[in-house]
């Protein structure tokens, strides 16, 4: 009897915890806060995806420099980076094909002063490229002064004169801003472990 009550206690154990692992992935996945590609200017030669998770940027004639770009200071509604925000992160892929002179360009603005953003090192948040290739990008937004305000992204596909062909393109998806939990969030949770690894037991009256 004595062991069929402590297996069902442990299985009961097993029960809970496995609740509340399960509940850290989904707060830990919550913590992604992706970007709306579709808040975004875009020139014609862009194409975004109907879920705004990615764009498709490609050369155009008519353009020197082709924008994908959210900057509240051009009546873009800009993006809000939490006070809790760790990194901002992207994927791109950049295709140059011979005949092409190209530079990709991607930069963190400051819609005050329209100037790019520093991390807190001073460090410059901005991305070049000028040839193919494919990656991811991560900027350290750690104590950051811009914390808690709206600033503006921007990606460029740029022409150099010596660009004849006219068609290098490059493909962005999965622009996220990843934070991390508050203090006060970890000992509640915390707390609630606790509380179903140690139960009270019941006192029973005779």
């Amino acid at each position: 009897m004595k062991c069929k009550t402590l297996a069902k206690f442990t299985n009961k154990k097993i029960f809970f915890l496995s609740i509340v692992v399960g509940m850290l992935f989904l707060f830990n996945d919550a913590l992604a806060f992706y970007v709306n590609l579709n808040d975004f200017y875009a020139d014609p030669s862009v194409i975004i995806a109907t879920d705004g998770m990615s764009a498709n940027m490609t050369e155009d004639p008519n353009y020197f420099s082709v924008l994908l770009s959210n900057d509240p200071s051009a009546g873009d509604p800009g993006i809000f980076i939490p006070l809790t925000a760790h990194n901002l992160t992207f994927n791109y892929n950049f295709t140059e094909p011979i005949g092409n002179d190209n530079y990709f360009y991607v930069w963190l603005i400051n819609p005050n002063t329209g100037t790019v953003l520093q991390d807190v090192q001073g460090n410059k948040l901005e991305f070049e490229l000028d040839n193919t290739n494919s990656g991811t990008v991560i900027w350290n937004l750690i104590d950051a002064a811009f914390l808690g305000t709206t600033i503006g992204l921007e990606f460029q596909l740029n022409a150099n004169i010596e660009d004849t062909a006219l068609t290098s393109e490059v493909r962005i998806n999965n622009v996220q801003i990843n934070a991390v939990p508050a203090p006060s969030t970890f000992f509640l949770l915390g707390s609630g472990l606790w509380i179903l690894l140690n139960p009270k037991r019941k006192i029973y009256k005779h």
